[in-house]
């Protein structure tokens, strides 16, 4: 079983008072923090778990808006090779996802694994990371203003995902 979240750095130096992270589930806390935050810069971290080994952890934070699509970039790579790949937005840490028979996966993260390799199960954690993926973007159009989620997309990309996820899973 897997668990992904997603996790928003707060500039904590503007001010004091906010979570240093903030899931991104936390529309309230998010809705506040938004004059504090520099969304050409949005900074943060994805958790993925499985049956509560970390995978993807505080360790590997980055610009979360580029992670999520450079991740899912490497998912459609994925799908359409068998392989895919990508490295974190402002860091030379690689992520690869290649196909290990008809049901199973070896995620590799770090040259030569050094934050880890894990053979999971395709087809659930392909779900789990399109759901994180939208789940990502639809917290990010719940909690901002309107003319931020127009200007980075938020709600675009979320339809995107979901209309793919739907074409693919047929959900």
């Amino acid at each position: 079983m897997f668990h992904v979240q997603t996790y928003i750095y707060f500039p904590v130096k503007k001010n004091p008072s906010f979570p240093v992270e903030i899931p991104v589930d936390d529309k309230v806390t998010l809705k506040k923090a938004e004059p504090y935050l520099d969304f050409n810069y949005l900074e943060g971290h994805i958790e993925l778990s499985y049956y509560g080994q970390p995978i993807l952890t505080e360790k590997l934070g980055d610009y979360i808006i580029d992670y999520w699509d450079y991740l899912f970039q490497a998912i459609l790579s994925f799908m359409e090779k068998g392989s895919g790949g990508m490295y974190l937005p402002d860091q030379p840490i690689p992520i690869d996802i290649e196909k290990k028979g008809s049901k199973w996966v070896l995620m590799t993260i770090g040259r030569k694994g050094k934050y880890g390799k894990w053979l999971l199960p395709r087809e659930e954690l392909l779900k789990t990371l399109m759901n994180g993926a939208a789940s990502f973007y639809k917290g990010l159009s719940d909690a901002f203003s309107d003319s931020i989620v127009q200007k980075y997309r938020f709600k675009d990309r979320y339809e995107y995902l979901l209309n793919f996820k739907k074409q693919y899973f047929g959900e």
